[in-house]
């Protein structure tokens, strides 16, 4: 394995990972933005993306280097609720001109497994001059105000496995359920929360408070049972009367509250939207009217939801 030295120190790097660094090094121009714009707190706990950012420039920019670096260093996103295309990224701020449109789509190819970084977190953590990334929990932060951002994906699982905080779904939760409700006609391969499951359990609820109550209390995903959220669960049921929808809600907020973070990034293949971390299990309910939701099965730590191809 090659080895480099980077900023005076020696370090050991992939081949691929050598030869963006030399090519890099041929631009000093480029490289001056990058260590500028790339600082400690950025970068967080990802120290070697400096090299893939300098490697998608050299392809990208399209205007001289130092144009770009003053447009970059004065790109910053404001934290809201609101939704975009993924191309306003570069179109509708200070970088509209700077860059080719290849850009967007080869910051989102850039991932990575430990420490993790999902689609999406790398375009504007390199795109934004306020956005980087997390040295502790969390994925990106507001570096002007420390808000924590909670960025997801596709099929973004609303909870996690890790300190034991959340539960995943289970045929014994289903076999509660199933067993609380009467009802005996669901075949064990399909002990899940699908949407024929949701009927059922809907039917079997009626009109009675308190069953809707104990059916909230039982599908949260939450290692230790929050009546409380339960509890809020039930008008909001009786109101909609979308179970899957009520559910995701109570994972989004749970999830939301657990982690302590400030705002929900959410990406798809073409857009992005943030929410403001909900406030309620009624403002969760919301944001979960602008999602995709999948079926909440076996071993899953929450239901998945992706971002609406329509939401505005």
């Amino acid at each position: 394995m090659p080895q480099l030295n980077i900023d005076g120190k020696t370090v050991r790097v992939d081949g691929d990972t050598a030869q963006r660094i030399m090519n890099i090094s041929e631009r000093p121009e480029i490289k001056k933005i990058l260590d500028e714009f790339w600082t400690e707190k950025k970068l967080g706990r990802h120290t070697d993306l400096k090299s893939d950012h300098g490697s998608i420039l050299l392809k990208t920019l399209q205007v001289d280097p130092e144009i770009f670096r003053e447009d970059l260093m004065r790109n910053k996103l404001k934290l809201g609720n609101f939704s975009s295309s993924l191309e306003s990224v570069i179109t509708g701020t200070k970088l509209s001109g700077d860059l080719k449109s290849s850009y967007v789509k080869d910051c989102l190819g850039v991932t990575t497994v430990r420490p993790a970084i999902g689609k999406g977190e790398f375009l504007f953590a390199a795109s934004f001059v306020n956005l980087g990334f997390s040295s502790r929990a969390g994925d990106l932060v507001d570096l002007d105000t420390g808000a924590k951002i909670e960025v997801k994906g596709i099929s973004a699982v609303l909870g996690n496995s890790q300190g034991g905080k959340f539960r995943p779904m289970t045929a014994k939760t289903m076999g509660t359920v199933f067993n609380y409700l009467g009802i005996d006609d669901v075949p064990k391969q399909d002990y899940y929360l699908s949407e024929e499951n949701a009927k059922k359990i809907k039917t079997a609820i009626g009109l009675d408070r308190e069953k809707a109550k104990q059916i909230f209390t039982f599908l949260q995903n939450l290692r230790a049972e929050n009546e409380a959220v339960a509890r809020d669960a039930v008008p909001l049921y009786f109101e909609k009367k979308q179970l899957i929808r009520i559910v995701a809600a109570m994972h989004l907020y749970a999830y939301m509250k657990i982690e302590m973070d400030d705002y929900l990034l959410i990406v798809n293949d073409e857009k992005f939207s943030i929410f403001r971390a909900p406030d309620s299990l009624e403002a969760a309910y919301d944001v979960i009217e602008k999602m995709n939701l999948k079926p909440w099965r076996e071993g899953e730590y929450g239901i998945k939801v992706t971002l609406g191809k329509d939401t505005r």
